[in-house]
């Protein structure tokens, strides 16, 4: 099976979304799925959809950390 954090490190962004977003709609009440959704989108300049993923994220785990500072950097462009 490919993964998505591979096809991130091989530039293949919008495989890896298309891959994060099947996890979220597979693991709705993941905070890790949308924080790699999240993390997706910014890397593709899809700030509003990284934006509303990354709060989704943090919706479901307050406490992730590197989430609360992704979004912090991406609300700030």
């Amino acid at each position: 099976m490919l993964r998505a954090d591979y096809l991130l490190n091989e530039k293949s962004v919008s495989e890896a979304i298309d891959l994060f977003a099947l996890n979220v709609k597979l693991n709705p009440t993941s905070w890790s799925a949308y924080d790699s959704l999240g993390e997706g989108y910014a890397l593709a300049g899809d700030k509003k959809s990284a934006i509303k993923n990354y709060k989704k994220s943090l919706d479901l785990n307050p406490e992730n950390e590197a989430g609360k500072k992704a979004l912090a950097i991406l609300e700030k462009q």
